[in-house]
């Protein structure tokens, strides 16, 4: 059964990160740069061929807590994220 994972967006680094990774598609050339494993290359080329994608993800974080979370996600999940107005943050 898939499972829904909630993504908040809430500070200006993750909503750049939102805007240039999920707004906008990112090419295989630069997924290459950042996942040196060629078995998870592979299946996503054969998943995503020719085309681009939209990618998340995220920073081990203290104790490896949202590391433990990623692990957690399979294949056919969905994730919402929440985006704030930019004019909350400038508050």
């Amino acid at each position: 059964m898939s499972q829904i994972i909630l993504q908040p967006t809430s500070n200006k680094d993750a909503m750049r990160h939102f805007e240039s990774t999920i707004v906008q598609a990112v090419g295989l050339d630069v997924i290459r740069e950042f996942i040196t494993d060629k078995v998870i290359i592979s299946e996503i080329e054969k998943e995503y061929i020719n085309s681009n994608i939209y990618i998340w993800g995220v920073t081990n974080g203290k104790n490896n807590v949202n590391k433990k979370k990623w692990e957690k996600i399979t294949k056919g999940d969905v994730t919402l994220f929440r985006k704030l107005a930019a004019s909350l943050l400038k508050q």
